[in-house]
């Protein structure tokens, strides 16, 4: 049997305004300094079960000719020992143009889990530190085979 679940990882509640960042292009940057936007993996409590799927999926648009770097990340607590798992560059720079890019991490995930120790996911963002991008919805979809 297979389950779907969708786990949110952008601030905010459904229907506010879409979050906007300006970041510096020479380092990755979590969406709040505070409270980096992830998920808890949790194998502490017994196996997990396999996951069929698992997609990142990121809604966005760079307002001006400059392209934006998302990166999906593995790490401890505090922010430490930073993994990345997968990387989306924002195809359609310009403020008219809003891209909807997905990409598979299923093995990533999976090797997560079989390793058998509590991890976040998150997702960091790299610019050019001349142009907003704004950011409409990060999600992470899993389907879980049981």
């Amino acid at each position: 049997m297979l389950i779907p679940a969708v786990y949110s990882l952008i601030m905010g509640e459904a229907g506010q305004a879409p979050l906007t960042m300006l970041v510096d292009g020479a380092d990755y940057h979590w969406a709040s300094p505070i409270t980096p936007n992830t998920v808890q993996i949790e194998t502490a409590y017994g196996p997990l079960p396999t996951v069929a799927y698992a997609r990142w999926r990121v809604c966005s648009t760079v307002q001006g000719p400059s392209q934006a770097v998302f990166r999906l990340v593995s790490c401890d607590d505090g922010p430490y020992n930073l993994v990345p798992l997968a990387y989306l560059y924002n195809g359609n720079p310009g403020a008219s143009n809003i891209s909807n890019d997905a990409v598979i991490f299923t093995d990533a995930l999976n090797a997560l889990i079989a390793a058998g120790v509590r991890k976040n996911i998150g997702w960091q963002l790299a610019g050019d530190n001349t142009h907003p991008v704004v950011i409409y919805n990060v999600r992470i979809e899993i389907g879980w085979r049981f």
